[in-house]
């Protein structure tokens, strides 16, 4: 089925501001992400069988040099519809964000909600990220990630890497608490951190590279493997000079 594809103009007005997305610097991009190349997605036509509308939530992280590194499917009402906005995204063009004036990586989602007429793309907004996370919102939905609290165990770290924490600046007593929110794959892998608060940036940037090199037990619902979101606080103390890195609890 031949569709046409529509940007609501919140997503061209969010990816032309700042705050719009998330800068793994963590702090807002001066100049956001700039998509200049897309490729149409098309409504299926398996789908357009049983259905005249879906949905599906990607998450993408785009590089310092404008590169799509990582895109990772956080729901749909039907895979044909997260494959089908998978094939198109893995074909856009990006130009970095950039942050005084040094380009810098980006991770945001974006939702695809198909229909017969077309398919509208847009920035996800706060009330779908709690819609696909609320076990009682998303029962329209074939897939979303799991809460902690719905899975059969935490997920241990089976993979630990810590933080460097440079003799330099302990020595100048900079400390401060960073907290990285992340989502664990169906294999325990670390997919899209994100700084969701930090205390001090160049220590945000440090727990931020070392929780991407971390490896979780597989999490699972019920004995089946399941996406999770989770977060990670590590605290930065440095005791008599020498630095000391403490990580929290995941949660």
């Amino acid at each position: 089925m031949k569709t046409t594809t529509k940007f609501l103009a919140a997503m061209v007005m969010s990816l032309a501001v700042a705050g719009a997305v998330r800068a793994e610097s963590g702090t807002l991009a001066q100049k956001s992400l700039e998509i200049i190349r897309t490729v149409d997605p098309v409504f299926p036509d398996s789908a357009a069988q049983v259905t005249s509308t879906g949905e599906a939530s990607i998450a993408i992280n785009v590089s310092a040099e404008g590169k799509l590194v990582d895109c990772l499917v956080l729901s749909y009402t039907r895979k044909v519809f997260a494959t089908e906005a998978l094939r198109a995204l893995k074909q856009w063009k990006f130009v970095a964000a950039t942050y005084d004036g040094k380009p810098v990586s980006v991770v945001t989602e974006l939702d695809f909600d198909f229909r017969a007429t077309g398919v509208v793309v847009s920035l996800s907004a706060m009330e779908s990220l709690e819609r696909i996370m609320n076990p009682l919102l998303r029962e329209k939905l074939d897939y979303a990630p799991c809460g902690l609290r719905e899975i059969d165990r935490i997920p241990m770290p089976i993979n630990v890497i810590s933080p460097s924490y440079p003799s330099s600046l302990a020595a100048k007593g900079v400390e401060g608490s960073v907290v990285i929110v992340f989502y664990i794959d169906e294999e325990g892998k670390v997919r899209m951190p994100a700084i969701q608060d930090a205390s001090n940036m160049q220590l945000a940037e440090l727990a931020l590279g070392a929780i991407s090199q971390w490896r979780f037990e597989p999490p699972t619902r019920h004995g089946v493997p399941v996406l999770v979101r989770a977060s990670q606080c590590f605290n930065f103390m440095p005791r008599g000079g020498v630095p000391k890195v403490e990580a929290g609890a995941h949660l």
